[in-house]
């Protein structure tokens, strides 16, 4: 039995489409009244920064305001990792929220210890905490009645999210009596380019080249982003130049031409070749440093498993790019990586991968290549729908937006 509140038409098909299972439509039984949640009101509020966010928030949470003393959740898309993308992060909201007065407020993301989750989830639910700013990894499953306010930081990535979201709110409330949640969503001009940043949505060639390199000891580039006289390019001249590494034959894959190198020495010797380099000659860049990352995955492996280092707490991520490039390698279409588990070591946090296939098929290249050509296609669209309709409804129109395009409820004639 698979049972959900709010999922879209479109959700319940690629659910039951993953779990390879076949369900005669009889079966499904859907939910024909009370889908617009009378008591949550949605609000949307423009403001001009981040940092007239953290204000107009402490002036609703502290004495006078219109949520002073009630209950309710933040919710940031970004844990700890959005500075790197100019983002105010759930810890870094809640510090701001404290230094202008807000009591009993805490944070909660995913990357914390399960430990510390657990706690802060027990201080939220028992009342010793008022507020949360929390990202999605909180309240899956979670039934905490009666909560007065739901506050978006940023615009949500899809309405199929938000409606999520905002549906943590309210519960056990009766409009009838006058009960409502206050759902507001707060957002300024240059989200919408923030936001196209995140998830840093990978692409097929750092995927194949993160893959390859932690398999074979190759990496690979798409030929037309590297500049002849970029930091890149130098770097490979000289580590060939080295004899580190040696240029392979060209490979095209989905309209894509990669230009391929194979390692000829150990990946942790070239690395240290790579740390000279960018201090000597200032190679340092984003595609260097991904370079490098790579390396590092492949220099963890043992046998059928690698180790991707996290970092540790003071040097923050050491590697910026395997979230999104080894965990789309987990699904089942491809199969070629298996996660076994996280764990600490030496004040380092790594996850642990093991190897199902050294290759990929030029079949499972090319399905990879449309499948993200169309995830990120269907992304964008979706936060161009966010932006362009819904930031955009009139006063007491953001429901009818979200129902409509859910299609939790007929539109129009």
């Amino acid at each position: 039995m698979l049972l959900t509140a709010t999922a879209s038409p479109w959700l319940q098909r690629e659910t039951v489409k993953n779990l390879q299972v076949v369900i005669p439509s009889r079966n499904f039984i859907t939910q024909e009244e009370g889908v617009d949640r009378p008591e949550l009101v949605i609000r949307l509020r423009s403001v001009k920064s981040d940092r007239e966010k953290i204000r107009w928030i402490a002036e609703q949470l502290t004495r006078s305001g219109s949520f002073y003393g009630k209950r309710g959740i933040i919710f940031s898309t970004f844990a700890d990792g959005g500075e790197g993308l100019g983002a105010y992060n759930a810890p870094a909201i809640c510090e701001g929220l404290e230094k202008l007065g807000v009591k009993r407020i805490g944070y909660y993301h995913g990357g914390m210890g399960l430990d510390e989750r657990r706690n802060i989830q027990k201080e939220f639910q028992d009342g010793q905490l008022n507020i949360l700013v929390a990202t999605k990894a909180f309240g899956m499953g979670i039934d905490l009645p009666k909560l007065d306010f739901i506050i978006h930081f940023y615009p949500p990535l899809s309405l199929e999210e938000y409606w999520q979201e905002a549906g943590r709110g309210g519960r056990g409330m009766d409009s009838k009596k006058g009960e409502y949640c206050q759902c507001v969503v707060l957002h300024k001009p240059s989200d919408y380019r923030l936001l196209q940043g995140f998830p840093n949505l990978a692409s097929f060639e750092k995927i194949l080249s993160t893959f390859t390199c932690a398999a074979q000891g190759e990496v690979c580039f798409d030929v037309e982003k590297i500049a002849p006289g970029g930091k890149l390019r130098k770097l490979l001249t000289r580590l060939h130049e080295r004899k580190d590494i040696r240029r392979l034959k060209e490979m095209r894959v989905g309209g894509i031409i990669l230009e391929k190198w194979k390692l000829r020495k150990p990946a942790g010797t070239v690395v240290k070749h790579i740390e000279s380099l960018f201090d000597e000659e200032g190679l340092k860049s984003r595609q260097t440093r991904r370079l490098r990352s790579n390396l590092r995955i492949r220099a963890h492996r043992k046998g059928k498993n690698i180790r991707v280092e996290h970092g540790t707490k003071d040097t923050g991520p050491a590697l910026e790019y395997y979230d999104t490039e080894l965990n789309w390698l987990t699904e089942p279409e491809f199969e070629a990586l298996v996660m076994i588990d996280d764990t600490r070591q030496d004040d380092v946090l790594y996850s642990r991968f093991k190897l199902s296939k050294d290759k990929l098929s030029p079949q499972d290249m090319k399905m990879l290549a449309r499948k993200i050509k169309a995830y990120r296609a269907s992304g964008y669209a979706k936060l161009d729908f966010v932006f362009g309709r819904f930031l955009k409804a009139k006063r007491g129109e953001a429901k009818s937006v979200i129902l409509d395009y859910l299609a939790l409820k007929r539109k129009p004639a």
